[in-house]
């Protein structure tokens, strides 16, 4: 099975700016600075309806040039390139080769209606012209062609075909691919008005014109729509135990705020009167850019969601523990703080390496007072962090490790029981790497 990177969230097809039938540059700039600074995903060039067809490669160079010198953080670009004839649609991925892209929007063949077979045909012979990701346009009411799910699930075992733009206005062939997509392979509405049902029914985002006028608006009905989804998930999580036969409680909780640790811990400790365990797993990374290109902004991200919060769990579940002589906490580390460098995710490498520290400290304090502290350093496991890390081809990443597969989210939980369990408990400050021996090799 193929996985890939993740894309996901509110992408722009921004605009190209002209004046007197000239690339107007200081518009352009304008743009760029100002939608930068907005909440955006990443940015389509040349994409929105009918620009790949009127620009000239000179005006494209250009025109990304100008976009990818002037974006002050890691912000995604992709390349919009459109056409009929397979060989030319090749041809001027071949000339983009060096152009500061990190992949591509493709639609379908427009005019000469292709079969299923000579769509897959179409997009495979692209995906094998570069190394870079391709998101596939469906967009039938422009092409002419509608590209059938069973074709796209094709084309979705390639390893850089890694989701669609979905314009195919048929809201029933859209929620069938949702169902039967691969993981990671994103769907990204292109459809304005549809974009509050895509995203309630599991669309990963969109790539959405309107969002040059109402960009914070669309990006919050996302993050809502998301953080409830993420709400019902943990609930759905609540009641598998429950009819485990297992007391369990969720409760939504943002760990880098003390107000809702400390209601987290406090609530535990009413319903249940005391605190045995703890697993300290939530965690951030940034996008794959170098350091230069990573803002404040995204320090604070990191550094809050992988270093802070487990100072302030630290912080409210050790006095309970301290207060019954016992307990156990385990803090989700990472091989990225063990093995360094990480160019491209120095931020996410130097906070695991601090939680790493703090957590060795905190070990040797609790110790004495019968609370055992130690982390789980977890490496190439399939979880949406890894798909969303830059990385395009994951079968790659699995050849090179002694195992030559992923590993899954349920064998790194399976040495957190361990080390919460009693049969861990002469292990103290310990970092047990779940990495298919990643770090060993």
């Amino acid at each position: 099975m193929t996985t890939h990177q993740r894309i996901a969230g509110l992408w722009l097809p921004l605009i190209t700016p002209f004046n007197d039938g000239q690339l107007d540059e200081t518009s352009l700039t304008r743009l760029v600075r100002h939608y930068a600074a907005e909440p955006v995903d990443g940015l389509i060039l040349a994409a929105t309806t009918g620009e790949g067809l009127m620009l000239d490669e000179t005006e494209t160079e250009r025109l990304v040039a100008i976009t990818a010198g002037t974006r002050d953080r890691a912000l995604p670009i992709f390349l919009g390139i459109s056409g009929a004839d397979t060989r030319k649609v090749a041809a001027a991925i071949a000339r983009s080769a060096s152009w500061p892209i990190d992949g591509y929007l493709i639609p379908c063949p427009y005019y000469v209606r292709p079969p299923q077979d000579g769509l897959y045909r179409h997009f495979a012979t692209l995906a094998g012209a570069t190394g870079r990701p391709i998101i596939v346009y469906n967009i039938p009411y422009r092409t002419g062609v509608n590209l059938a799910n069973a074709t796209l699930l094709r084309l979705a075992e390639l390893p850089n075909i890694v989701g669609v733009k979905d314009c195919c206005v048929d809201q029933a062939q859209s929620f069938d691919l949702m169902r039967a997509r691969p993981p990671g392979f994103a769907v990204l509405t292109g459809e304005d008005a549809l974009f509050y049902g895509a995203i309630a029914h599991g669309a990963d985002g969109g790539i959405l014109a309107a969002a040059h006028v109402e960009t914070a608006r669309f990006a919050a009905v996302r993050n809502a729509l998301i953080a409830g989804r993420r709400e019902a998930e943990i609930e759905k999580a609540a009641a598998e135990c429950r009819a485990l036969g297992s007391q369990s409680l969720a409760i939504r909780t943002d760990v880098t705020r003390e107000n809702d640790v400390e209601r987290l811990v406090g609530t535990a400790v009413e319903r249940y009167g005391r605190l045995d365990v703890a697993f300290n797993n939530a965690g951030f990374q940034e996008r794959r850019a170098p350091l230069e290109q990573q803002g404040n902004t995204v320090y604070d991200d990191v550094f809050d969601a992988n270093v802070r919060s487990i100072f302030l769990c630290f912080r409210h579940q050790l006095p309970v523990m301290f207060a019954h002589g016992q307990g156990r906490i385990v803090v989700n580390a990472s091989v990225s703080g063990l093995r360094n460098p990480n160019p491209g995710l120095s931020l996410y490498s130097a906070s695991k390496a601090a939680a790493i520290s703090l957590m060795r400290s905190a070990a040797m304090e609790a110790a004495p007072r019968g609370v055992g502290i130690n982390a789980i350093a977890p490496g190439r496991v399939i979880t949406d962090m890894m798909l969303r890390s830059g990385v395009g081809d994951m079968s790659s990443v699995a050849a090179a490790l002694p195992l030559r597969r992923m590993g899954r989210p349920e064998e790194v939980a399976e040495a957190v029981v361990w080390l919460l369990s009693d049969a861990a408990s002469y292990v103290v400050g310990h970092v047990l790497a779940a990495d298919g021996g990643f770090l060993a090799s």
